[in-house]
């Protein structure tokens, strides 16, 4: 049986549609591999169609308040909530039902009692406030957009500039952007897109040159995205989509929100910089962004890290006698052990000294994983210098390869290590071992050096 997840996630033109196509593009990675059902209030008929070929969409009423969402769980669930005004009572809630909690989150304004935080607009993880065992997976890794941005398209002419500002744009930003535009590129199109409340809509018809379309689903954003030259936006959810799908992007700010997102993408040198657009005009005329990123494996990685959710993760000092026998047999398998840095066998009584010395060793971190009580595997940092990097360890038990384990023990430990700013992971593989090789490189690992007897691995975060 699929392990369930309940996403929660509500729209409108007051407050946007941002959170919510970000959580249904979650629940389109998710949903090979996991039972989906998305939760929003009153949802319009687009939203509707939206989520229609993805995943079950439970209307809920105003009326109802929170109770309403929490009558539709069964408590065995993985729960998503996607919003600003969830609060830490509503997050009680969720665990009080016996649920795994995940929120995906960009203000960072209140404490979380979640097992997961997603925050895919921020790579300084350390400003969130998070319970003891909360991991957090934040930056570009995880960012949270569709299929229909990532796949690779035919090379095409690409012209003229995607402008969008969400659906509400209360600014009118939109329309500030393709008159600035338009003086400079009087011949090239605008493909604009607009909530069906944005304020300005007859100027913007006027700007002359530009299609406009509203209420468009992803498949036809990433179209009109792939045949841009250019695309213009502010920093959220959007940019990612623009960046995966080759635009040049131009992007500024105008609500809290976006600060960090903007910071990222600035430093990281991924987009023209348009500042706060409240307040400044934007300039297409900057140097072209330094850096790209690379989106491939999304999905994968997201399954990977909902599935580790479900495992039990407990460090070394907390297991049982009788499970840390049990890490020790399997650890000293001599099958095993031709793969260890070091291949002699090792007794019962030094690995539980070793286990005694953690205590007095904070740049290590050990941890056994179990299913439904099965011990499946192990993994662990060294070398943990916080703010900088750590270098990891993964085993799997024989009888639990091949069953994707690994990854998601990979996936959960990536978002626990992150809580102490973490930047990079390294990896030591020999080199006869081709097969820890490939999957490593699955992950995202790179190969920096050989010397022989091993390949040397770093993952950026």
């Amino acid at each position: 049986m699929r392990q369930k997840v309940a996403i929660r996630s509500d729209a409108s033109a007051r407050i946007g549609y941002g959170h919510f196509v970000r959580s249904l593009s979650l629940a389109r990675m998710l949903g090979d591999s996991f039972d989906c059902s998305f939760w929003s209030l009153e949802p319009s008929d687009w939203q509707r169609r939206l989520a229609e070929d993805i995943c079950p969409l439970h209307p809920l009423k105003e009326s109802e308040g929170f109770d309403g969402f929490l009558k539709g769980l069964d408590g065995d669930e993985i729960v998503v909530l996607d919003n600003y005004y969830f609060s830490e009572e509503h997050q009680l809630k969720i665990k009080e039902k016996g649920c795994k909690l995940v929120c995906i989150d960009d203000l960072h304004d209140k404490h979380f009692l979640a097992d997961l935080v997603l925050a895919p607009c921020s790579d300084s993880p350390g400003k969130w406030s998070l319970e003891p065992g909360c991991g957090i997976a934040a930056g570009p890794r995880w960012a949270l957009i569709g299929p229909e941005f990532t796949e690779v398209a035919p090379e095409g002419t690409r012209s003229g500039a995607f402008i969008s500002f969400g659906g509400s744009d209360p600014l009118a930003l939109t329309l500030k952007c393709a008159r600035k535009f338009r003086q400079l590129y009087p011949d090239e199109e605008i493909r604009a897109v607009v909530g069906v409340g944005f304020p300005a809509p007859e100027e913007l018809a006027a700007v002359g040159g530009i299609s406009i379309r509203s209420n468009v689903s992803p498949a036809e954003m990433a179209a009109l995205m792939r045949s841009s030259r250019i695309a213009v936006c502010s920093a959220s959810g959007t940019c990612y989509e623009a960046l995966a799908c080759g635009c040049e992007v131009y992007a500024g700010h105008y609500v809290d929100n976006q600060q960090d997102f903007y910071g990222l993408l600035t430093r990281r040198g991924l987009i023209h910089p348009l500042g706060d657009l409240r307040s400044v005009e934007p300039d297409f005329s900057t140097p072209s962004p330094a850096s790209r990123i690379a989106f491939g494996g999304l999905a994968k990685r997201f399954r990977s890290l909902f599935r580790g959710l479900s495992l039990e993760a407990v460090p070394y000092q907390a297991l049982s006698s009788g499970q840390s026998r049990e890490v020790w047999e399997e650890r000293n398998r001599p099958e095993i052990r031709c793969r260890m840095s070091n291949p002699e066998p090792f007794s019962f009584e030094s690995h539980c000294s070793f286990i005694e010395g953690l205590a007095s060793h904070p740049d290590r971190m050990y941890y056994a994983f179990y299913d439904g009580g099965k011990l499946v595997g192990t993994y662990n940092f060294i070398d943990i210098k916080p703010g900088l990097g750590a270098e990891g360890g993964l085993f799997v038990v024989p009888s639990a390869q091949g069953k994707g384990y690994g990854a998601a023990m990979a996936a959960i430990m990536e978002a626990r290590i992150s809580r102490l700013g973490v930047r990079e992971l390294r990896a030591s593989v020999l080199s006869d071992n081709p097969a820890s090789l490939r999957f490593h490189e699955s992950l995202g690992y790179r190969i920096t050096r050989s010397d022989g007897r091993y390949h040397y691995l770093t993952l950026a975060l």
